[in-house]
């Protein structure tokens, strides 16, 4: 059942057994998987179905903010989250959204990621991972690429230190469908939209209500056995620098690591490949995204599980994206030409919905019309496959025309206490102090993602298939950009209160009903794209709350 959050009577209780903030692919995999389960529960979601640039303002970055690259963050206030603002596309396909695996080696202590493991093993999350790939229709093996018959559908052997492995590409808006249609049906599943979480109320370990604020001056309480902030990393630290236990300290910082350990995945250049025969273009198709089922995929190559655990590197994921002979790398865009794409894609993007273009879109695109009609002339008279969009193998007059790759590569960033979130004086329009960012991709792990480049330009020239060509001028790597929008950490899961925030079932250390989902739960980063974890691990929660809160019951037991 859905319902505004602006009806609710001022300073009224709603009550739940269990209370899920923020309706994004964590809230919505819990929300799913408690359907049907005989507990009262409550989705909160801070905005409504459509987007609302007001309510995307409240999760802005407080001014200042050190990101490297980043210039705005980006945070979708709506039901669906930031699954509402994916965008990668194939051809004559819906928008996709790109889905990874973490793999056995990401959840293993290793001193490149600062000897943090994680308090779990790849393993303990088969069956939830099985079930998270029911939810978003893809298949949880698909993730390893098989043998196919056909010169066409060739995977490249690099020797021991380099892997193939496989993203696959479910429709964006996946997830947010099924879960708006469940969810409206449901028996015990409410969701109230425009309620925003400012502060959570404790009676000693124990959350015992969270003030929700649907505009200035009028708000309500919940009240709930458990509950849930599923609100993404800068909301999620937001919520809980907002608020106070008994100790005076906000929840799950006893020990000053709320909002430490922040990391996402920066985009490097890894050079161009010069294949050795022209013919290796046409053989390489599986490289791009490719119609399979249930999901289309695509290989890409990885240094291999074995090579990671002998040290020095930090994960990489390359890309190969083919282009004309006289392709060259142009670095990184400078702020008109970064203005001027960012703005066309929005506009295409809002039209697509059926929504007006914003302003600030339509005069960013303009300022960089030359810029953007160059780019249209050229991709008329050679598509152009990138992170976010592929069908290039598709057209075969095109592939004749290829003869080199550009290697786009997505880098594992380590933990670094650090690189933080932090609350901030600045205040957003309901008048709750922002959080800020200090994040910084330290020198050494730079290193460690050369030394990873640089494995696998060696794999390729002792394979005898070409050679590459690296891209880092005086050793030092071309940054495509720092983030990926992947914000991961922050509140990070682990044994040792004294360098995590919660522990392995997601429960906030020193509470008794307070827990995180979300990617800001990480320890490590991986190179692989989030959301495929974060609803893993929502599912795997989702069991974990179904056995403890009695149906139908306020009160509960310890967890």
């Amino acid at each position: 059942m859905f319902a505004d959050a602006l009806q609710v009577d001022d300073e009224s209780v709603v009550n739940a057994d269990i209370c899920i903030i923020g309706a994004g692919p964590a809230g919505l995999t819990l929300a799913l998987e408690l359907n049907g389960k005989g507990l009262k529960v409550l989705l909160l979601e801070a905005g409504r179905f459509d987007e609302v640039p007001e309510r995307n303002d409240l999760s802005q970055l407080a001014s200042g903010f050190q990101y490297g690259t980043v210039r705005q963050t980006a945070n979708t206030q709506r039901f669906g989250g930031n699954a509402s603002a994916w965008n990668l596309r194939t051809p004559r396909s819906p928008i996709r959204v790109r889905f990874a695996r973490f793999r056995d080696v990401d959840f293993e202590s290793r001193s490149e990621t600062g000897s943090e493991a994680w308090p779990l093993q790849a393993g303990d999350l088969d069956s939830a991972a099985r079930r998270a790939s029911e939810h978003w229709n893809i298949a949880p093996d698909g993730f390893t690429p098989s043998e196919q018959h056909g010169a066409q559908y060739r995977l490249l052997d690099l020797g021991a230190d380099v892997s193939n492995a496989a993203f696959q590409f479910p429709v964006a808006d996946t997830l947010t469908v099924k879960a708006r249609a469940i969810l409206a049906a449901s028996a015990n599943v409410s969701v109230l939209l425009n309620a925003v979480a400012t502060d959570l109320q404790f009676e000693g370990a124990r959350v015992i209500g969270a003030r929700i604020i649907t505009r200035p001056g009028h708000g309500f309480r919940v009240q709930a056995g458990r509950f849930v902030v599923a609100a993404g990393a800068f909301n999620a630290c937001k919520l809980l620098f907002a608020s106070r236990m008994p100790n005076g300290h906000a929840p799950g910082n006893a020990q000053d690591v709320l909002g430490r350990y922040f990391m996402d995945h920066p985009a490097v250049h890894g050079g161009v490949f010069y294949p050795s025969s022209a013919s290796l273009i046409g053989e390489l198709r599986r490289y791009d995204i490719r119609p399979e089922d249930p999901a289309p995929a695509m290989v890409h190559l990885c240094v291999s599980d074995a090579r990671v655990r002998k040290g020095g590197v930090l994960g990489l994921s390359s890309q190969l994206f083919p282009r004309d002979p006289s392709y060259q790398w142009s670095g990184e865009m400078d702020e008109r030409a970064y203005a001027a794409s960012e703005g066309a894609m929005a506009i295409r993007t809002r039209i697509e919905n059926r929504k007006l273009p914003r302003l600030t879109d339509i005069r960013n695109a303009l300022a960089g019309t030359d810029l953007l009609a160059n780019h249209v002339i050229q991709r008329a008279l050679m598509p152009w496959s990138s992170m976010r969009k592929g069908g290039w193998s598709q057209n075969a007059r095109a592939v004749r025309r290829y003869s080199v790759f550009e290697v786009v590569q997505m880098a594992e960033q380590a933990p670094h206490a650090g690189n933080r979130i932090l609350p901030s004086p600045e205040k957003d329009s309901l008048g709750q102090n922002r959080v800020t960012l200090d994040w910084r991709w330290h020198e050494a792990d730079q290193m460690k993602t050369i030394a990873a480049q640089e494995v696998f330009e060696a794999a390729v020239l002792a394979s005898g298939i070409g050679r590459i060509d690296h891209a880092r001028p005086q050793g030092t790597l071309r940054v495509i950009s720092s983030s990926s929008y992947h914000h991961i950490g922050g509140l990070r899961m682990g044994r040792d209160p004294k360098t995590s925030v919660t522990d392995a079932d997601c429960r906030v250390h020193g509470t008794e009903n307070l827990y995180v989902a979300g990617a800001g739960l990480f320890p490590t980063g991986s190179y692989a794209n989030p959301t495929y974890l974060i609803s893993v691990l929502a599912v795997r929660l989702a069991g974990h709350l179904g056995r403890l809160v009695a149906p139908s019951r306020n009160e509960s037991r310890t967890a």
